[in-house]
């Protein structure tokens, strides 16, 4: 959007003078991209990806450029964030231990003594966010993702997609500190519920 806006100026100055003013867009898009590990198509076609180092599993990571899916800011209805407790383990278990908890899988994993803090991200979609989240989990039965919001990574690393894309919700394992995730979340802070 611009706006133009006509300012008149003292008499000793020429004329009026115009003013353009861009101002930012007030949406935010839930945007997930496609990553893979495999150099060989990197190496075949650079310009269509970046390379990242995923901090959580210290390898090499090689992300389009280009969104596989895009949810509006609009379609997204809310956002719960929930702070839990898990088993020392890497992202895919911890993305494991979310999916069986949400299916209500019983878990049975031993404890190891040593729990760390995450935090689970459901974004909670409208309808179209579903049918467009739905055709996503149709195309797309596994694999590796980036998921962000306005451009921004809502966890620290790539994610792993793990189970079925049938519900409303989206649940993201972040291992961010409270105050990087309400940055990340602050374009839909008035849909988000801590918990």
């Amino acid at each position: 959007m611009v706006w133009v806006a006509r300012v008149l100026v003292p008499a000793g100055l020429a004329g009026a003078l115009l003013i353009l003013v861009r101002v930012p867009p007030t949406h935010a898009d839930l945007l997930i991209y496609k990553a893979t590990e495999d150099g060989e198509a990197f190496a075949k076609n650079p310009q269509k990806f970046d390379k990242v180092v995923d901090p959580s599993q210290s390898a090499t990571v090689y992300v389009e450029r280009t969104p596989v899916m895009r949810i509006q800011l609009s379609e997204i209805e809310s956002v719960e964030v929930e702070e839990h407790e898990t088993l020392s383990g890497g992202p895919e278990d911890i993305a494991r231990e979310l999916f069986d908890k949400n299916s209500g899988k019983s878990q049975t994993r031993k404890d190891q003594g040593k729990r760390d803090l995450y935090y689970q991200v459901t974004f909670f979609l409208s309808n179209e966010g579903h049918r467009k989240l739905k055709g996503f989990g149709r195309k797309y039965k596994d694999g590796l993702f980036d998921i962000r919001l306005n451009d921004r990574r809502i966890g620290e690393g790539i994610h792993a997609l793990v189970g079925p894309l049938e519900g409303r919700a989206l649940g993201i394992y972040s291992g961010r500190k409270r105050d990087e995730i309400e940055a990340i979340l602050s374009p839909v802070k008035e849909k988000v519920t801590w918990k």
